[in-house]
């Protein structure tokens, strides 16, 4: 059976989330002042994939030597911007 789970960022630092191999991250928003990606998980896939994240301001330093996926941009109720990559 499949569901959504919601999951809490850190920001600009690293997040590791332990998630099943074929999940399908499906979007990235704040929520309550908390950056948070949704992800479609299966409950019956007992292999545990361990995901990177991270989230960056718009203007602040990415190290070069990392790989990104982007997932998404929101911004909280201030005037920050932020962008949500998948480390790869």
């Amino acid at each position: 059976m499949k569901v959504v789970y919601k999951y809490t960022l850190k920001i600009n630092e690293p997040t590791k989330l332990e998630i099943p191999k074929d999940s399908e991250i499906l979007c990235f928003k704040i929520q309550n002042e908390v950056p948070c990606v949704w992800i479609l998980i299966d409950l019956e896939e007992p292999k545990k994939w361990l995901e990177w994240f991270i989230i960056k301001g718009t203007g602040h330093e990415i190290e070069n030597d990392l790989k990104l996926k982007y997932i998404g941009t929101d911004f909280s109720e201030g005037s920050f911007v932020w962008h949500c990559f998948q480390i790869l």
